[in-house]
């Protein structure tokens, strides 16, 4: 009760508040949105889908129709020039009866005599009648392919006695250049072999020659791009000039007996381009990271003062003590082992030339060989200092070691793999040698060889 209460004093009292928004043109919207009916398509677009159909229909069909049309009417043609070419003898023609081996119808050459014997043919009328019969096409015609034309029948010299040996050898010596023309342009159609017909043959490639020549075209002038590794060992040697001192002799036999060549890794973006003969060059740019452990142990003794230390200790006939502390003086022996990982980072730039030999159709032999440009090399680590001191070290960025214009050679032997028409896989073997890595004017000389497991991927760009 006390609810309708509360509902009816809201209802009066804000029954009269005014409201900015047209909530009657609002609704009337609504409704006006909500029974709008949805529009329906005109018969128009079925009419023009029922048109595309049938357009669509025509056009997959009009190729056969378009096939067999143009040979018929190419032969209506060349038969009505032929009737238009033969003379007529006492209004009547004759009629010539042709079938696919000739020579042993002698049942059409005795039915061509009684009928030309009937009308009072002679040989001589009958030889210059110049009929024409379809089966010449294939003599008078060069540019039809003899493998459809149907076959053609020699002409019979001469004829005598009022009979003819072979009637469906009566051809005339030639046809008109229109009558030639229309069955030059004849289509080429698909017929059965016709017995007594000769049909020149042609020898094809072999299917492997033939796609072994393909591949070859496409691979001749094509650009290719590619990502390879390596991994592998290297080898030092380090070597006093001849202006060097012993001293220098003796620190370089302690560094080599205290560093000891480990692992080398590279990784490069690879730019080739190919030529005739299966010859290529190739460039890029490498990184090349080599380390080195240098382990130094030795022992040392030295004296080490240690204060406030006990040094006297004065005991009296009361039983009392006293002690006196001071500095002390020790001897210390201390065994020390010191292990520092070198490295060298070295950015080159590769410029060679191979060849490559395509074994099967998806593997094929890969040799390069060229220089290498190192136009970055940076040094980190530590080495001996001297010759005799322990514990002392010299770091690897004070020494004379080339920053730039590092000169090398490379050779390399490969095998590719063909993963797709683009896409192929290289595996082998590499070495590469360094003749001097410090600067010209050093003391002594470094040379570096490295020999290196290779994989690689490769990627024909273009066609």
């Amino acid at each position: 009760m006390q609810k309708d209460r509360l509902e009816e004093k809201l209802r009066t009292s804000l029954g009269n508040y005014p409201s900015p928004m047209d909530l009657e043109g609002a609704w009337s919207k609504l409704e006006r949105t909500r029974n709008q009916r949805k529009k329906r398509r005109g018969a128009w677009f079925w009419w023009l889908g029922a048109a595309g159909m049938i357009l669509c229909l025509f056009i997959f069909l009009l190729p056969d129709a378009l096939d067999d049309g143009p040979a018929i009417d190419a032969i209506a043609t060349a038969k009505s020039e032929e009737d238009k070419l033969a003379p007529t003898v006492n209004s009547q023609k004759i009629k010539t009866t042709s079938t696919l081996e000739p020579k042993n119808s002698t049942e059409a050459k005795n039915s061509m005599q009684r009928e030309l014997r009937g009308k009072g043919q002679t040989a001589s009328q009958s030889a210059g009648q110049g009929v024409t019969s379809f089966a010449s096409v294939s003599q008078e015609s060069p540019t039809v392919d003899n493998r459809y034309a149907v076959p053609a029948f020699k002409k019979s010299p001469e004829i005598e006695g009022g009979a003819i040996d072979d009637p469906s050898s009566v051809y005339s010596s030639s046809l008109t250049s229109p009558v030639r023309q229309r069955l030059a342009n004849l289509p080429s159609r698909s017929f059965l072999p016709l017995s007594g017909s000769q049909v020149e043959g042609f020898t094809a490639l072999a299917l492997k020659e033939a796609l072994s020549r393909r591949t070859r075209r496409q691979s001749d002038g094509a650009w290719w791009i590619g990502f390879s590794s390596t991994a592998g060992i290297q080898q030092r040697t380090l070597k006093a000039s001849t202006a060097s001192t012993a001293e220098l002799a003796s620190l370089l036999t302690r560094r080599e007996g205290s560093e000891t060549v480990m692992e080398a890794y590279s990784f490069s973006f690879d730019v080739r381009k190919d030529f005739r003969s299966n010859w290529y060059v190739q460039t890029g740019i490498r990184h090349q990271v080599a380390f080195e452990r240098f382990e130094d142990q030795y022992e040392r003794t030295f004296d080490k003062v240690l204060e406030d230390q006990v040094t006297e200790i004065i005991q009296r006939a009361d039983g009392t003590t006293t002690e006196i502390r001071g500095e002390v003086t020790v001897p210390v022996t201390e065994s020390v082992k010191t292990v520092i990982y070198n490295t060298q980072n070295l950015t080159e730039l590769p410029m060679l030339v191979g060849y490559r030999q395509q074994l099967t159709r998806s593997i094929g032999l890969d040799l390069n060989l060229g220089v290498l440009y190192g136009f970055v090399q940076r040094k980190e680590g530590k080495v001996h200092a001297d010759a005799n001191a322990i514990g002392e070290y010299q770091s690897l960025a004070q020494m004379p070691y080339r920053q730039s214009n590092l000169w090398g050679a490379q050779v390399q032997g490969a095998i590719s793999y063909r993963l797709s028409e683009r896409w192929r896989f290289l595996g082998g073997v590499q070495a590469k040698a360094y003749p001097n890595t410090v600067k010209a004017n050093a003391a002594f000389q470094e040379r570096q060889i490295l020999f290196n497991g290779l994989i690689g991927l490769q990627f024909q760009l273009g066609q």
